[in-house]
Order: C-alpha cells, then sequence, then structure tokens
C-alpha cells in the first residue's frame, strides 16, 4: 500500500447526551469523571465542553485542509441506553457509530475508485 492508497478523514468524537440522562445516569457520569478522569478539577461538564472544542477544531481542521469530517458527536444523541461512560459506546451505539464511518466513507472510496477507472 502507498500513501496514494489512503483516504484522509476526521471524525468528532461522541459523548453523552446529557438531555438523554435521566438521574442516575447524570450521577453515574458525574462519579465515573470525577474518579476515573481527575477528581476535583475535571466534572461530566468540564469534560464536555472540552470535547466540544476538540470537535470544533477538528471540523476546523478539516476544512481548512480540505480533509472531509464524519460528524460522530453531531450524529449520536444518546444516554446510558448509548454509552457505557463518558466516552466509551454499548454494542448499540458502536454499531451505529460504524454505519456512520461507513456512510461517510462510501462516496469517498467510490469517488477514488471512479477516478481510477475501476467504477463506471
Amino acid at each position: 500500500m502507498c500513501s496514494s492508497d489512503l483516504i484522509q478523514f476526521l471524525c468528532t468524537f461522541a459523548a453523552p447526551d446529557p438531555e438523554k440522562l435521566d438521574r442516575v445516569g447524570r450521577d453515574y457520569m458525574d462519579c465515573y469523571t470525577q474518579l476515573e478522569w481527575g477528581g476535583r478539577y475535571v466534572t461530566f461538564d468540564s469534560y464536555l465542553r472540552a470535547l466540544a472544542l476538540f470537535n470544533r477544531e477538528t471540523v476546523a481542521l478539516g476544512r481548512e485542509t480540505g480533509v472531509p469530517v464524519i460528524d460522530i458527536a453531531g450524529q449520536t444523541h444518546g444516554g446510558t441506553d448509548v454509552f457505557g461512560d463518558i466516552c466509551h459506546m454499548k454494542n448499540c451505539g458502536i454499531e451505529a457509530k460504524a454505519r456512520l464511518v461507513l456512510d461517510g466513507l462510501s462516496p469517498l472510496i467510490e469517488d477514488r475508485l471512479r477516478r481510477r477507472g475501476l467504477l463506471p
């Protein structure tokens, strides 16, 4: 494989939607964040703010460089039904994310194959 075979793309990063969390789910995300991610200064809310900044910068980088961005975060809206913690998805979320990546990559792959004369 050579570098001309690679298709570059970026993805935003999804997190649980606070609006989709009930009180128990919200308490779990708050507790998990404090126990696993830094305690006093890192909260679920600060994590979401940092992640929103990361996602904005990812989109900006894609615009600046011409690299396509698959907006996983903008198309993933779930609570504990989709996420097991603040960043890891359950199987249903992983399957949905895989579908989003496939849907985002398919046109890029088709375009590449057409330009190489491998598709009509």
